[in-house]
């Protein structure tokens, strides 16, 4: 599905109905299981908890 997002000069977005659009993001903890320095499922398995 495609949408055309206007904005509307003070930073609103809008799309083709006038419906009004909020845009989210997220912070994504690329730490929280690092996988770089794990060599096998039982070290992977290991590291998260129950």
């Amino acid at each position: 599905m495609n949408r055309f997002i206007f904005e509307d000069g003070s930073g609103n977005l809008y799309d083709e109905q006038s419906t009004s659009i909020a845009v989210l993001s997220i912070e994504v903890d690329k730490e929280q299981y690092p996988l770089a320095n794990i060599n096998g499922f039982g070290e992977y398995t290991d590291l998260k908890p129950p």
